[in-house]
């Protein structure tokens, strides 16, 4: 019977070539995309999960609350606070308190004999002897309990230890070797206690080495680390005892701040408040300050799954509605096997086999796509990845068993209600039952059609709106790394080497202009945040404000205008410590304009300082924050970058001078730069991949609706064949039979898009409520993708309304 079942199925896929190769063509790129959607999903959602006690593991973030009740959330929290919580809290096996370093340029350097293997580092952590313990890492060699205790201890990832011993040394020879680390003028030697494997790409908290977290309180004894309370710097992360509460140890941990707060310096009114993260959240549910890695989106992949979704659905309603209409065709086949005995269930098997038949040899293509296209996309762990995962595995086969019920159960239900005698004469009663059914399918995928393109258009302006933008500084300049091997940073004999180091860069006639800055915009405000307050304001009006040292140049060179006082000037003899604040600093203090700051007086740590001008505000940040309150201090020989103007178009030469003059003032300092625009539009390299994925997506989606729209538009034609005919015969005109063929399409179109572009409206404004600067929904956004659809759709069943509206009536009425 199986056999017989596949001949058959097999002449009905050659009979009807052109809907079979549709079907099949609609499925194979419907299965593509949703098995490839469906693989960063499940990689995406698998963040931190390898860890063996992912379960247990809690990040303890913060909420600081400013004088105005602004929530400000941070992935930090305060120093104190695991010692504390090893105290008081016994349901907390282990605590830990990473850290990434206070900014800095930090060098690290192997040197055996004549061979030196010199890196400049950005991605390490400073971690104490818990972390190794409550995180699983495969260490290699070494002890993970003892490898981070004592202090200048440095333990490195198998990449980094091939990097700087080379892969031929045995990672046994490598522990109990020397490096050298240089940062903030001091070159420390460190010893390798282990080396772990790589660590996998999917967490939030990646590091190429570890450094001993006693190392920075042996280097820095005065700043009490550990201890203080006024200093939120670290992560916190806890392991807690089986069975406990989050709730339960979100009040413990609460409790603990109420404790601390005088010596948190918000007296009994406590503005700051805990918030237990479960490790595996962390990576989608996460977008704080202070990240240790850029976080992904739960709405974005929320909208993936939907997608997804969405095209393998759309494929199966493809071929649902298509299967059904060809039953039609096969009206009187049916009621002769129905005569010579076939039973429904029969019927059914024979249409299931057909049905298997072209869902495997889908299948067969869509193997062959993903091998086509997987080399295309950019090298990623996530394809890289196991494929083999078992809730990617299951979440393909419960995908693809849906659809086999959606393709499947419903063509196979059809062809065997028909009755034998109706079928024979081939009649069939639900004709008209039968016409919604597929309208309804049909006005479906143009409504999924409209929302994903509607989507994407909204993702594309938004990200074209970020790119466009105008940041409020010159983006054209070149940007590189401070010295910091064998400097020593704050004396006179390195300002006298960095001020004839900007001479000789000025004189070389190819640089406008130098600046040297302790940030630039871009990059983070690492641990630069301290608490400020107005004279005439008590400590606790006081609001968390960010801070950048500066030399005289930084306003000219980065383009800024100072809308009040009078810049910083160059050697000022002055003891007093004045402050440049930009405008929303201003109004966050409560001057009611800049010139009103201008003269008054700032506490900070203590000390008052004057406020000597207001500078424009500018993005410091991306444009999915908003603009971040900024005070900028004097500080011309205690930096970490330089700024440099160009003033030659040639720009390779100018670097090489540029590079060259480093080299001869700061010898054993690599030169490692970079462009500011370059670095400011990486901030929006997510935006702009998921913009691409989706546009992607969107294609994807209108190819295969306009698959299933050809295809009905072809039975259509052909099952009012003789209608046409007639028609033509009593005077309709060309132009009327597309019209009349044309118009059912475009009646779906509209009643599509008066449910679609609501929840489109709707969707859009929530979505982009997750940026601070963003574009407007306009009619253009919603009226834009419809007009696309309308011209796919009438260009797709144009194709077989123009030809059936030209064919000449007796070719179709002599078969009558």
């Amino acid at each position: 019977m199986l056999k017989n079942n596949v001949k058959v199925a097999y002449r009905s896929l050659l009979k009807n070539s052109v809907f079979s190769l549709i079907n099949i063509v609609g499925l194979a790129v419907g299965i593509s995309a949703f098995v490839l959607i469906l693989k960063f999903v499940s990689y995406e959602l698998s963040y931190d999960k390898w860890h063996q006690h992912s379960d247990r593991i809690y990040r303890v973030a913060l909420n600081k609350y400013q004088g105005n009740q602004e929530v400000v959330p941070f992935a930090t929290n305060f120093n104190a606070l695991p010692k504390a919580i090893r105290e008081y809290i016994p349901t907390v096996e282990k605590v830990t308190m990473p850290f990434r370093p206070a900014s800095g340029i930090f060098i690290f350097t192997y040197r055996q004999g004549d061979r030196i293997r010199q890196f400049q580092e950005d991605h390490f952590l400073y971690a104490d002897e818990y972390f190794t313990t409550i995180f699983s890492y495969n260490f290699i060699a070494g002890n993970p309990a003892l490898a981070l205790e004592a202090s200048f201890s440095i333990v490195l990832t198998e990449s980094a230890a091939r990097k700087y011993f080379g892969s031929d040394t045995k990672v046994e020879d490598i522990i109990g070797q020397r490096m050298e680390v240089s940062s903030f003028s001091q070159d420390i030697q460190h010893t390798v206690t282990g080396i772990v494997a790589d660590v996998p790409a999917n967490t939030h908290l990646s590091f190429d080495l570890l450094l001993s977290a006693s190392s920075f309180e042996a280097l820095y004894p005065e700043e009490n680390f550990a201890d203080s309370w006024e200093w939120y710097d670290t992560y916190v992360y806890l392991l807690a005892q089986t069975g406990t509460e989050a709730t339960q140890l979100t009040t413990q941990l609460q409790s603990l701040l109420q404790t601390n707060s005088e010596a948190m310096g918000e007296g009994k009114s406590v503005k700051s408040k805990v918030v237990l993260q479960p490790l595996t959240n962390i990576h989608l549910h996460s977008h704080r300050q202070l990240e240790a890695e850029a976080n992904g989106s739960y709405q974005h992949i929320a909208f993936l799954l939907i997608i997804a979704s969405a095209l393998l659905i759309v494929a199966g309603l493809n071929y649902a509605n298509m299967s059904t209409a060809l039953s039609l065709k096969r009206i009187r086949e049916v009621g002769i096997r129905k005569y010579l005995g076939a039973t429904k269930r029969q019927l059914r098997r024979q249409t299931l086999t057909e049905t298997g038949l072209i869902l495997l040899l889908a299948l067969a293509i869509t193997l062959v796509c993903i091998s086509l296209v997987l080399p295309q996309l950019p090298t990623s762990p996530v394809f890289s990845a196991n494929w083999f995962d078992p809730y990617f595995v299951a979440s393909v086969v419960l995908g693809l068993t849906v659809l086999l019920v959606l393709i499947g159960y419903y063509p196979a239900r059809f062809a065997a209600r028909f009755e034998p005698i109706n079928a024979i004469k081939g009649r069939y009663k639900g004709h008209a039952k039968l016409q919604y059914l597929q309208n309804s399918l049909i006005g479906f995928q143009l409504f999924i059609g409209l929302l994903t393109l509607t989507f994407t258009f909204m993702l594309y302006q938004q990200y074209q709106f970020m790119h466009q933008q105008n940041l409020g500084f010159e983006e054209q300049l070149l940007v590189f790394s401070a010295p910091t091997v064998q400097t020593v940073r704050g004396t006179e004999a390195y300002a006298t080497q960095v001020q004839t180091f900007k001479e000789r860069l000025i004189a070389s006639g190819a640089i406008g202009s130098v600046s040297a800055s302790t940030h630039v915009p871009g990059r983070l405000l690492e641990y630069s945040t301290s608490k400020i307050y107005a004279e005439g304001q008590d400590a606790g009006q006081g609001i968390d404000m960010n801070f950048i040292g500066i030399d005289a140049d930084y306003v000219k060179t980065l383009g800024l205008k100072i809308v009040a006082g009078e810049n910083f000037a160059e050697k000022s003899k002055s003891d007093e410590v004045p402050y440049i604040l930009n405008e929303k600093a201003a109004r966050a203090l409560g001057f009611t304009d800049p010139v009103t700051a201008v003269g008054q007086y700032v506490t900070h740590h203590g000390s008052q300082h004057r406020v000597q001008a207001v500078v424009n505000d500018y993005h410091q940040k991306s444009l999915q924050e908003p603009i971040i309150p900024l005070a900028f201090v004097y500080l011309p020989t205690h930096h970490e970058y330089f700024m440099v103007k160009l003033a030659s178009s040639d720009v390779a030469s100018t670097i090489e001078r540029v590079s060259a003059l480093f080299a001869e003032h700061f010898p054993d300092n690599p030169f490692s730069y970079y462009f500011l625009d370059d670095a400011f539009q990486q901030l929006y390299q997510a935006e702009q991949q998921y913009s691409r994925f989706f546009n992607a997506l969107s294609v994807l989606m209108i190819l295969i609706s306009s698959l299933g729209l050809f295809s009905m538009a072809t039975f259509s034609a052909q099952q009012r064949t003789q209608e046409i005919g007639i028609r033509k015969t009593l005077g309709a005109s060309t132009q009327g039979i597309i019209a009349l063929l044309a118009k059912d399409y475009i009646k779906l179109l509209v009643l599509a898009s008066i449910v679609a572009m609501p929840i489109a409206y709707v969707s859009m404004q929530l979505w982009l409520e997750n940026y601070a600067f963003r574009i407007d929904v306009s009619w253009q956004l919603i009226v834009f993708p419809l007009v696309i659809i309308l011209l796919v759709t009438l260009f797709t069943i144009s194709f077989k309304t123009v030809q059936a509206a030209l064919a000449n009536p007796v070719d179709s009425l002599k078969q009558e």
